[in-house]
Parts: C-alpha cells; structure tokens; sequence
C-alpha cells in the first residue's frame, strides 16, 4: 500500500514545493551551473524548495524517493496543481508530473529514482470547494527516467495495478486512486529560510500492524516533525540535513475505520479501447472517473483529436506516446466547449494513450473523435438547449455536428432552414453515437426547410449532423425545441 506520510503531509507539500502569493527570494549558487532555459542542472531537492525562481524553465536533473500524492477529502470541487506524484529527499518533497502511466503503476514506494525534465511554475486555484484560494505552485515536469531505467514491473496487488506494457480487455478497471486519507491538522510548519533547533528525536513506533488500505491514519499532532523543520544550513546554504525518517521510525499511528468511508468514492480509470479514424464515439463519465483510450499510432502519423462535452461539463484532454511522455495536456476552454489538439505528429510507432477526465471530477457525457489526412472535415460547433436557435455557415465538403442533452420522454422539435440555393439535410443519432441512427430529415429540395418533432425513448447526449447533399457551400439556422 502507498506510504500514509504523503497524505498526512499534503498541505505541507504544497508549502514545500512554492505555493505561496510570492515567489522565494534566491538565496544561493545551484550545485551546477546552466546558461538559460533548456540547459541541465543538478540541484538538489533542497535548492529547488528553496530558490524555486531561480531554476524557472530550466531543464534539471534530481534524485529523490517515490511516493504519490492521494487527493484529499473534499465535499464540493477540488482544485489540484497539475502534478499527481512527488519525490523526496532529506525531508524535502518536491511535486512531479509527468509519465504517469509508466510510474504510477510500476514504480514501488520508497524507489530511489533519478529523474530529468523543466522545473515549472503553475498558478492557479488549489483547495476545497469556496476555500480554494490563488496559489503559486513550483513543480517538476519529468521527461525522462534515468534510472532505474526499466523500472521493474509492479506485482498485481489486490488493489489491481496493471503494468504500462499491458492493454487490458475494453472496460476494465486499469488503476484505482489510492483510497482518500483525512489527516488531522498539522502544527504550522517552521519557514525554510529559518535555522531551527535540532529536532526532538520520534518516538519509536508502537503500532506494528501493517494498516489497512481501507483505513483512515490518524497522526499524532503533537509528536509529527515536520519536513520543514528538519535542514540546518549555514549562510553558504551548505545544507546538513536530518536523513527523512523510515517508514518505521514514524511516531505512533492509530488507524480506524472512517465512518464515511463507503460515501467517498475512489477515482478510477477505465480502458474503453481503440480507436479508428473517422469514428465518433458517446461515452459517459462517472464521478472521479478517467477513460483511458488507445491509437495505434505511426511514425509521421498526423492526428486531430476533438472532444464535445455536455453543457456543465469540463473535460481535460490528455495524449501520451507509446514511451509515457505527454504530448498534449489540453484543459482550456470552460464546462460545455470543444477541446480541440489540432494537427499532432507522431514521432514514435505503437500504441498512443489518450485519456479523458472531468476536470472538477464530476459525471457527464462526451463525443470524441480523431481525424487523419483525407478524413471528411467534421466540426463540433457546441451544444444546443431547448430553445435554442444559430446561424452558421457551412464551408464545402463539411459536416457540423451539434449535441443536445435530453430525457426519455422529452418531445423535441428540430429545424434546420438553408439558404435558397442549398439542400440541407438533417440527421439525429441518439446517445450510443453514429450508430444509432434515429432520424433523417431530407426532403430533397434546394431551399427547402427540413421539421421532424420525435419523443425520444432514452435520456443521455444526442447528436444532430448537418450537411448540404452536395457537399457546396452554405449557410443555415438550426432551431431545437421541446
């Protein structure tokens, strides 16, 4: 099971790695010298925590420990750096992003790893719910595993990890989220810069008993040290530092069973398959779940990736190679836009990951789609609500496919009115995509408008495709109404 101190010390991370309004005044020479972004560095986790401006987009090379780093508890929406795992070293931890899917289920706790990639700076909102406040965070984006490099892969666990080299059958679980941890508050950490007084040495641990995953760790407030107040240093920041304790030199911890524990539910992935050019698919997210879909991809392959989402809605895009390294991290437009990663060339051949989550972590349905060269052009203008009327402008040779949300016994009227010189046609799929054909309107005639009311026999996310039938230019004004 993951090691209990990343959650415990989660708030401590985020102090640790720079979230803060200011950034940290430098205060010291970096082990090894860089000219600019992009050159190597060698720092010390130390140096990075304590002069994060000083390493901005600087390309570094650091070792440390693995551990991940559990979301906490949170009622309404959770706002989270980027980052989703740390390394740490003599006390110091320092947040990573990056390879997910080759250390998250790979990589054991405590593994010693040197690692390569930009120190970053990210801002943004970090906390629960109306309590997230603006913040600063300072993290590494890892590029490269130096080593151990392979990592050696993880035996299956009861909590079901499945190795990156694995494609496991369509709809299986991939990985589940370490369960949630609910900490009690720590003391206020002692600031970095400070010299504090050596450390009262932790007492010796008392409880033995390998802990359940399921159960929720109470730490002692009193007797946490803090990973904060462990450097000493100097005024040349030569740092001495107080090895981080063992797992098993941790103070004594009592485990109980959270009484909420079966109403927060664990974030999970989802494999759903491949998938091919051209082809649409409707899917739906369940809370705090991931889908995890698969291209088979060629070196000098050029793909557009674009994905529709429901009216509340907010999905994250993300596209790794068949090594694990990120090549699209696309989250930008708000709840109810198309996210769209236009024209990406594959370098490598194999088996490209592309995985969609809700970005506060709630349900709700998608469309996605990939394109190649010589792929029909296909446009997701947004969604439509009862009500509802637009004007586009249909370019030659194109298809717009808007999306609706409705309930079963919901009785909809749609209209779609061309210009005179064009013969539109109107097609509605239900919720399981272009393969559930329900409607198509076209009565053949230039100019003419094109009317069907349906009642509609299943809730989830429908598809309207507009196109001119022989593919010429146009416009027209689409009307959905209940």
């Amino acid at each position: 099971m993951k090691k209990p101190w990343l959650g415990v010390t989660f708030l401590l991370v985020l102090a640790i790695s720079g979230c803060s309004k200011d950034d940290a005044t430098p205060s010291k020479t970096a082990t090894a010298t860089w000219a600019g972004a992009g050159a190597v560095a060698r720092p010390l986790l130390l140096e990075l925590a304590a002069s994060p401006a000083s390493f901005e987009n600087v390309r570094v090379r650091v070792t440390g420990r693995y551990g991940v780093i559990p979301a906490p508890v949170c009622s309404g929406v959770l706002r989270l750096p980027p980052s989703t795992w740390a390394l740490t070293d003599a006390g110091v931890v320092t947040r990573a992003a990056g390879l997910e899917t080759v250390v998250l289920p790979l990589a054991p706790d405590e593994l010693t790893m040197e690692v390569e990639g930009f120190w970053r700076r990210w801002e943004g909102l970090v906390g629960c719910g109306n309590s997230a406040v603006a913040s600063t965070v300072w993290y590494l984006e890892v590029q490269r595993i130096l080593s151990p490099n392979p990592i050696e892969r993880a035996t299956l666990t009861p909590l079901g990890w499945v190795g990156a080299s694995e494609t496991p059958e369509s709809g299986t679980l991939v990985h589940p989220t370490v369960p949630y941890l609910t900490p009690t508050p720590l003391p206020s950490a002692t600031p970095l810069v400070a010299v504090p007084a050596a450390p009262t040495p932790l007492p010796s641990p008392t409880n033995t008993t390998i802990p359940s995953p399921l159960a929720t760790p109470t730490p002692s407030a009193t007797s946490f040290m803090s990973p904060l107040a462990t450097p000493t240093h100097g005024s040349n920041m030569d740092a001495t530092v107080t090895p981080w304790p063992t797992f098993t030199a941790l103070p004594t911890w009592s485990f109980q069973a959270s009484p909420t524990a079966s109403a927060i539910p664990s974030a999970v992935t989802i494999h759903m398959g491949f998938l091919a050019a051209d082809e649409i698919v409707h899917e739906t997210l369940e809370v705090l779940e991931t889908h995890r879909w698969h291209w088979n991809g060629s070196v000098g392959d050029v793909i557009t990736i674009t994905v529709a989402c429901a009216q509340d809605v907010d999905v994250e895009l993300v596209l790794n190679d068949p090594e694990g390294r990120r090549l699209v991290r696309q989250g930008d437009r708000p709840a109810g836009q198309t996210e769209t990663a236009t024209a990406i060339e594959l370098t490598r051949n194999g088996d490209y990951v592309i995985m969609i989550r809700e970005v506060d972590g709630t349900a709700g349905s998608y469309a996605l789609l990939i394109m190649v060269p010589g792929s029909p052009p296909i446009v997701f203008p947004g969604n439509l609500e009862f009500g509802d009327q637009v004007v586009k402008i249909l370019p030659a040779n194109t298809a717009h496919i808007w999306h609706f949300s409705a309930d079963a016994g919901d009785t909809i009227k749609l209209t779609l009115e061309p210009n005179p010189e064009s013969d539109g046609v109107m097609v509605l799929y239900g919720p399981e995509g272009l393969g559930d054909l329900i409607a198509e309107i076209d009565s053949g005639r230039a100019g003419q408008i094109e009317q069907r009311s349906l009642q509609l026999t299943v809730s989830g996310y429908y598809a309207v495709y507009v196109t001119e039938a022989s593919g010429t230019a146009g416009s027209y004004r689409l009307s959905l109404n209940q």
